[in-house]
C-alpha cells in the first residue's frame, strides 16, 4: 500500500496540471527518457510521498497515535529547508497546508476543501486498521480542519478497511458505488448547513483538486481496472491533479494486489526511487511499530 502510493505519486507526476493535448501517454519507455512536470526525472516524489512519510515518522510506538507536533514541526521543516522531499527542496505545496503549517489553517468550506489531508492520509489507514482508536477527524483537521475533507478522509479509511479485510471487488462496488460519495458529502454540509452548489452533485470529468472528485476517481479506477499498473496509467493520462488521485488509489491498490502488484513496475524504474534508503528504512520502521 505504501510503495503503491509513492509510485503512484511518481508516475502522476508526469502530467500533473496538464489537460488536453498537454497530457502525455503513460508508458515505460517515455517514463525511463523522460522528466516529470517539474523537470525531475523517474523517481521523484512530490508533497504527497513527502507528507506521508512525515506521517510514518509520526507514529509513536508506545502510545499507538501519531503525534500531531511532530507532522507540524517536520512539514515545516520541509516547507522551509527541504526535508524529506525528494529534491532537498519543497515543491508543490499546498496553500491550504503552508497555511496550517503557521497555524492559520483554512476553515471556510468554500475554499478549504482540498485533497491536501487525504494525499498523506495511507499510513493513518493502515495504523487505524491496527489500533481503532487514533482519530481520522484530528489528523484530518491539522490541515483541513472542514467537515467535507474529514468525511471523505473517513471514507478512505472505510475503503481501505474493507480491502484489508478481504472482500471482493464485486462485493466492494455493492457495498460503496464510487458516485455516493457526492452523496455523502452532501450530506456533511447539509448537517453543518454549508451551501450546497450544482458542481457537488455530479463527478468532475477528471480528478481535480477537490477531495470529493480525488476519492471518487480513485475509487472507480481501482474497481474498473484490473491491475496495479492499469489503473495508475489511466488515472496519469487524465491530467489534473494526477499526482494526488494516483497516490491515493496508488495506497488501496497495493492494499489489494500487494506488493507483487506493485512490483509489476520493471525493477529498473524501481531502483530509480530517489532517496531510496531513506524511503525504505522510512517504511520499513513504520510497519514495524504498527
Amino acid at each position: 500500500s505504501l510503495y503503491g502510493s509513492i509510485y503512484g505519486d511518481i508516475i502522476g507526476s508526469y502530467n500533473e496540471f496538464q489537460e488536453g493535448t498537454g497530457i502525455r501517454k503513460i508508458n515505460y519507455d517515455m517514463l525511463r527518457k523522460e522528466d516529470n512536470i517539474f523537470g525531475h526525472e523517474f523517481g521523484h516524489f512530490t508533497d504527497d510521498s513527502t507528507c506521508a512519510l512525515i506521517t510514518m515518522d509520526a507514529f509513536d510506538d508506545d502510545t499507538k497515535q501519531f503525534s500531531a507536533e511532530f507532522i507540524l514541526k517536520n512539514m515545516k521543516d520541509w516547507r522551509d529547508n527541504g526535508a524529506y522531499s525528494s529534491t532537498q527542496q519543497c515543491f508543490d505545496i499546498g496553500r491550504a497546508t503552508s497555511r496550517a503549517i503557521d497555524g492559520q489553517p483554512i476553515t471556510d468550506p468554500l475554499t478549504g476543501n482540498g485533497n491536501g489531508a487525504l494525499m498523506r492520509f495511507a499510513p493513518v489507514a493502515l495504523a487505524k486498521y491496527q489500533h481503532e482508536n487514533i482519530s481520522i477527524k484530528d489528523l484530518a483537521e491539522l490541515t483541513h480542519p472542514v467537515h467535507v475533507s474529514t468525511a471523505i478522509c473517513e471514507w478512505f479509511y472505510i475503503y481501505m478497511w474493507t480491502i484489508l479485510q478481504g472482500h471482493s471487488k464485486a462485493q466492494m462496488r455493492k457495498l460503496f458505488a464510487p458516485e455516493n460519495l457526492y452523496m455523502y458529502a452532501r450530506t456533511a454540509k447539509t448537517i453543518n448547513n454549508e451551501k450546497i452548489f450544482e458542481n457537488d452533485l455530479t463527478p468532475y470529468p477528471t480528478p481535480s483538486g477537490y477531495v470529493v472528485d480525488t476519492l471518487y476517481w480513485a475509487w472507480k479506477v481501482f474497481l474498473e481496472s484490473d491491475s496495479y499498473v492499469e489503473g495508475v496509467f489511466q488515472l496519469a493520462e487524465m491530467g489534473d491533479d494526477a499526482d494526488t488521485v494516483c497516490c491515493v488509489y496508488g495506497a488501496l491498490a497495493g492494499a489489494y494486489y500487494g506488493i507483487d502488484g506493485v512490483n509489476q513496475l520493471p525493477q529498473d524504474l524501481r531502483d530509480r526511487l530517489a532517496k531510496k534508503d531513506f524511503v525504505h528504512s522510512t517504511i520499513e520502521r513504520f510497519v514495524n511499530k504498527l
